[in-house]
């Protein structure tokens, strides 16, 4: 069995809402939940699930400038637009999502 099979649908949902939130708040909501539910569930290999957690939302957190303070700086010193940041981050946002999904299937 291929262990990260069993945990590739958790990692989404810390990837899209590290957008939103920066990525050590997603981390900080989801990891107790996912801990919970899999403790309750008996799942073994908690570790697995918690670093593709983590390196979900470090890779989705970069798509936007409230993702993480990098960004948030880069994007106040830089001068760019919304739309110029996007622009300049959606492709590499794009390839780390069809990696992480490559990488878990």
């Amino acid at each position: 069995m291929h262990l990260t099979v069993q945990y590739s649908e958790n990692h989404f949902l810390p990837f899209f809402s590290s957008m939103a939130v920066t990525n050590d708040v997603a981390l900080i909501t989801l990891v107790p939940f996912t801990m919970l539910l899999m403790r309750q569930a008996k799942i073994r290999h908690l570790t697995i699930a918690v670093v593709l957690e983590t390196i979900a939302a470090n890779l989705g957190s970069m798509l936007t400038p409230i993702g993480n303070p990098q960004n948030l700086y880069l994007y106040t010193t830089s001068g760019m637009s919304l739309g110029e940041f996007f622009a300049a981050i959606l492709p590499l946002a794009a390839i780390s999502l069809v990696s992480l999904f490559a990488a878990t299937y």
